[in-house]
């Protein structure tokens, strides 16, 4: 039933586009249940980007987002900002796919990098959301994005799931 709901919520996620929490203890099968949904998602119409590696920098976390998006990344933060940007809306406008962000232990991620998430995928002044981006981690990233710090990421999550242990 863990299972189930976890799909369920990714499917709305996945509807509605945004920012989605998945917290759990470790081994509860977060990653596998995020796993399972992509395979059964249809390819030609999202772009999956998934990203483990959650201790990087913010210009790191910005040159493997250029990267995973299959661009060759700049050295200064702005430019993979726009970089990044651009890819997002090219997918979504040009190809019809939907950006699918899966960002893995999230809750090791770098306070200036979660500040950078919100602006990142701020588009048309927070109007609209173009891509599913997923927050998967350690029960700790709900108390993270509780600080004040993070609360205008807090603010945009649409789906917050904690698994429970059997």
């Amino acid at each position: 039933s863990e299972y189930r709901e976890v799909i369920t919520r990714l499917n709305y996620l996945n509807q509605l586009k945004g920012f989605g929490l998945i917290t759990g203890q470790p081994g509860m099968g977060k990653t596998t249940a995020i796993r399972n949904w992509t395979k059964s998602l249809n390819q030609s119409s999202h772009k999956i980007v998934y990203i483990s590696l959650s201790t990087l920098t913010v210009m790191e976390f910005y040159r493997m987002m250029a990267l995973e998006l299959g661009y060759e990344p700049a050295f200064r933060k702005h430019e993979n900002f726009t970089i990044i940007q651009q890819a997002i809306n090219r997918y979504v406008i040009e190809k019809r796919m939907t950006p699918v962000f899966i960002l893995d232990e999230a809750n090791y991620m770098r306070s200036g990098t979660l500040n950078d998430l919100k602006m990142l995928f701020n588009f048309d002044m927070d109007s609209i959301n173009k891509a599913v981006i997923i927050l998967s981690g350690l029960p700790a990233l709900n108390n993270t994005l509780h600080l004040t710090a993070h609360e205008p990421l807090a603010q945009r999550i649409i789906m917050n799931y904690e698994m429970e242990p059997l």
